[in-house]
């Protein structure tokens, strides 16, 4: 008959996995932050026909939550704006959440391992996602910065998925949560790897 045991013992490891790579953030966030700009910086360097992206890292003060900036200009008009960033909750949140799952997934190890680097991969292409649809929304409207115009609706639509995907603190949790059943969940009924689980 199935316990309760094996469950708080994944609630604990994962919250333990958790609380401790939060609490390195100080160590490891300037770290985080100027390699976040980097590769965001050759991802994004430029974005539609004429606009250009640019993060840099910041130094943040003791309680600041914000340790990025991001310039944008439209090399058409001649118009820019900046705008500050987290990239602990753009990018470092979502990841240490995915790491603190897969590290307590009670599963045989070369299969849990193996979700892991898929899950780090995929938690990454939707760190991506969250960037593109923040500069789109910066680059669509009817301002000088402005380079797409798809109609009300429609740009209506983009700031919602703006919220929803970068400014919503629940998608940091709720999607490494998602991807994380998904990957058990294909993993456990691959056959491949019921030979693993046994």
């Amino acid at each position: 008959m199935p316990t309760a045991k094996p469950i708080i013992r994944f609630l604990v490891i994962a919250s333990c996995c958790y609380a401790l790579l939060m609490a390195l953030w100080p160590v490891v966030g300037g770290a985080y932050s100027s390699a976040f700009t980097s590769i965001a910086n050759v991802a994004f360097h430029t974005f539609g026909s004429s606009g250009t992206v640019r993060f840099d890292s910041l130094s943040p003060m003791p309680g600041e939550e914000f340790d990025c900036k991001l310039q944008i200009r439209n090399t058409r008009t001649g118009a820019g704006l900046s705008q500050p960033v987290s990239t602990r909750l753009l990018g470092y949140v979502p990841t240490i959440v995915t790491l603190s799952l897969f590290v307590a997934t009670v599963a045989a190890d070369r299969r849990r391992w193996k979700a892991l680097v898929v899950a780090l991969a995929a938690i990454h292409l939707f760190i991506t996602l969250r960037l593109a649809i923040m500069l789109l929304v910066y680059f669509s409207g009817d301002d000088q910065v402005a380079q797409f115009s798809f109609g009300r609706f429609a740009d209506s639509a983009i700031g919602f998925l703006n919220d929803l995907f970068t400014r919503s603190i629940t998608t940091h949790y709720v999607v490494p949560v998602i991807l994380w059943l998904v990957l058990i969940t294909a993993c456990s009924r691959h056959p491949a790897h019921r030979g693993d689980a046994a």
